[in-house]
């Protein structure tokens, strides 16, 4: 009777191997976008508002969400192949677009490997809107990627989960945006106003009237530059239009999402915006989150931008054309430069009681390179053992 040969005494070892790979490549393909000891996420929300001045056009946010078609599209491995699969999940999957509604907020994907996060289209009435009604995924994709009556707009919609410093006293943020007209190549957008939930419950509303986002604050702005935000708001969807139609350098960042600093600023401005910057983490600094686009400024021709763009409130430029606003930036300077002594200093104290006994997570990533470490260490000691069985058997 032959004898059976024995299992390799490495079963056990090769077993406990596949136990620990398999939540370290889990985890690591689920980890977030963003460094999570430095970092978390708020919550987002973006309505739109003045869809009257896009006459004849529906505005329409597209995708909604990463549907299997969406999904199969992306991978573009064999169209002949993925056409029965594409045909399946034709009917299932018309739901990926959705028509705007004044003064109702978004649902905004934020993206992911597969679909990028939802754009905002103006589309015409008509044939064109009842075709993008009634098409299939890849038709419809095609239709938004093609069709040149289909216009995108210039500001790219905010992420329904901005990221922010882990410290950041910031818990939600709502983006109100204006449709200001419609040009031969864009939908064109303007941020009217952020509204802030911070920590404790408070809420500010703040003006912004500007053609890109500022960075998220920190913690609550002063009251005095809300309120020069609120003066110089009148007559900002003008100036928006004025500039994208006299300038191109920024109008193209701004569409982009890229960073770019805002032009126009006093050196009054900027100086006291990176006095507030460097302040410390419980100073009054707005420190760099963003919700998608960063603010990348407003073309201006020799327009003066406020100092409020440096505390979370985008630039304005409430100056004239020509003209230099010195006595608005220096109010500004010196409101910013005094915010820390405004706020009493038992607020100050139980803020920062509060930041320092904010419980950090623990670094994931640091358990993730040790576990793979014991990992590959256990994986030598199987392959060695592997070997020296075989040995044994010759």
């Amino acid at each position: 009777m032959r004898r059976r040969r024995p299992l390799c005494a490495c079963t056990p070892v090769l077993a406990a191997i596949v136990a620990l790979l398999a939540p370290v490549a889990d985890a690591l393909a689920d980890a977030p976008p963003y460094d999570e000891e430095t970092e978390r996420e708020a919550e987002g929300e973006v309505v739109i508002v003045g869809l009257d001045r896009a006459p004849g056009r529906a505005l329409v946010i597209y995708p909604t969400r990463c549907t299997d078609s969406l999904r199969i599209l992306s991978l573009r491995e064999d169209e002949a192949e993925d056409a029965p699969r594409l045909a399946e999940r034709a009917a299932l999957d018309r739901d990926d677009f959705a028509e705007v509604v004044e003064g109702a907020a978004l649902e905004v994907f934020d993206g992911d490997n597969y679909c990028e996060r939802s754009g905002l289209y103006a589309v015409p009435r008509g044939p064109v809107l009842d075709r993008l009604r009634t098409a299939t995924p890849q038709e419809r994709q095609r239709l938004f990627a093609e069709e040149a009556t289909i216009l995108r707009s210039t500001i790219r919609l905010p992420s329904p989960a901005p990221v922010v410093p882990i410290r950041s006293r910031l818990q939600s943020v709502q983006e109100t945006l204006r449709v200001l007209g419609v040009a031969a190549d864009a939908l064109i957008l303007g941020v009217e106003s952020h509204r802030y939930t911070f920590r404790g419950g408070q809420v500010q509303a703040v003006p912004i009237g500007a053609a890109a986002r500022p960075e998220l604050p920190r913690r609550s702005l002063p009251e005095g530059a809300i309120a020069a935000a609120g003066a110089a708001l009148p007559g900002w969807e003008e100036r928006v239009l004025k500039d994208r139609s006299q300038g191109t350098g920024d109008r193209e960042a701004a569409e982009r999402g890229d960073a770019a600093p805002a032009e126009g600023m006093s050196d009054a401005a900027t100086a006291t915006g990176d006095a507030a910057s460097t302040a410390g983490e419980d100073g009054p600094a707005t420190g760099g989150a963003t919700m998608g686009a960063v603010s990348t400024g407003v073309a201006t021709t020799g327009v003066a931008s406020t100092g409020v763009a440096s505390t979370g409130i985008a630039s304005t430029g409430v100056a004239s054309t020509g003209t230099t606003s010195t006595s608005t930036a220096s109010t500004d300077a010196a409101s910013l430069s005094a915010s820390g002594a405004r706020a009493p200093a038992e607020d100050e104290a139980r803020e920062s009681t509060e930041d320092d006994a904010e419980a950090e997570p623990p670094d994931r990533r640091t358990r993730l390179w040790i576990t793979a470490l014991i990992a590959g260490m256990i994986s030598f000691g199987a392959l060695a053992m592997i070997r020296r069985d075989r040995r044994g058997r010759r």
